[in-house]
């Protein structure tokens, strides 16, 4: 949908469309400012936004991280128990 000379992009389309492509900086340019103009408009798509790359942040770091240690024994059966379930 276009309003004026400008492309309108959903929140869904944003979402489940373009959300990979443009964190990755991977959009055409023209989709890229439609997707940018759906931010400046779209404060909860925004605040996905923000959270998202957070998450994205702090899995990064975690696989990053180095074990600290061994397991809790009754996590390990904790979590065997709900395997063989």
């Amino acid at each position: 949908m276009t309003r004026g000379a400008e492309a309108v992009v959903s929140c869904r389309e944003f979402l489940d469309l373009f959300l990979d492509d443009w964190l990755a900086g991977e959009l055409p340019a023209r989709r890229w400012r439609d997707c940018d103009a759906h931010l400046d408009r779209c404060r909860k798509c925004s605040e996905y936004v923000a959270s998202y790359r957070t998450t994205v942040r702090l899995i990064q770091a975690s696989a990053r991280a180095e074990p600290t240690g061994d397991l809790p024994e009754d996590l390990v059966q904790e979590i065997l128990r709900s395997l063989r379930a």
